[in-house]
């Protein structure tokens, strides 16, 4: 009977190590979601906020003054962003991967939903970002070339009007001249 105790006592103890060690382990593995549903969320984030810097890029790209530097910085904003969460996309994938998958795939399905909207998305204003700065590139180089044709008429209007003050003072003179003379005949 004491023999038989023991060797209850001793199941019991492990049962316990088991369940404290499972539930660590479940603990484990809702901090881990929790961490992907933040991640889903920052995604989401970002994505809204691409859509946004798309509208403004396209308001944007009516006005001419500028706009090459502005598509080549958003460019280069897009794809820090783009390589970004690509990066998060493949932690992502590794963590999904781990023996909890089935769970996290499940709870993790609207964020490769996301993922992939947001590529498809990037894909969508690469394309129209490539049509449309070849035209702006064109627009931004005729209207340099008109402001120097207009430098130039400028500096030309300039000497016109030097040219004409002068002609102004000479005859200014010469008939302040033939006036004297008049006066004095």
């Amino acid at each position: 009977m004491i023999h038989a105790t023991e060797s209850l006592l001793e199941i019991t103890r492990t049962l316990n190590n088991e369940i404290t060690s499972l539930q660590r382990l479940k603990d484990d593995v809702v901090q881990e979601q929790q961490e992907a549903h933040k991640q889903g969320q920052l995604v989401k984030k970002m994505t809204n906020y691409l859509s946004d810097e798309l509208g403004r890029l396209e308001l944007e790209t009516d006005k001419i003054d500028d706009s090459s530097l502005s598509i080549n910085n958003n460019l280069e904003k897009l794809s820090e962003t783009e390589t970004k969460l690509r990066i998060l996309r493949g932690r992502l994938s590794e963590f999904v991967d781990e023996d909890d998958a089935e769970n996290l795939k499940k709870a993790d399905s609207a964020l490769s939903n996301d993922l992939k909207s947001f590529e498809a998305f990037l894909l969508d204003l690469t394309s129209l970002l490539n049509q449309r700065i070849p035209n702006l590139e064109k627009a931004i180089h005729r209207l340099r070339g008109e402001s120097r044709e207009a430098q130039q008429q400028k500096v030309l209007l300039k000497e016109m009007v030097e040219l004409f003050n002068n002609e102004m003072e000479e005859l200014d003179s010469t008939f302040h001249e033939l006036k004297t003379k008049l006066t004095v005949s």
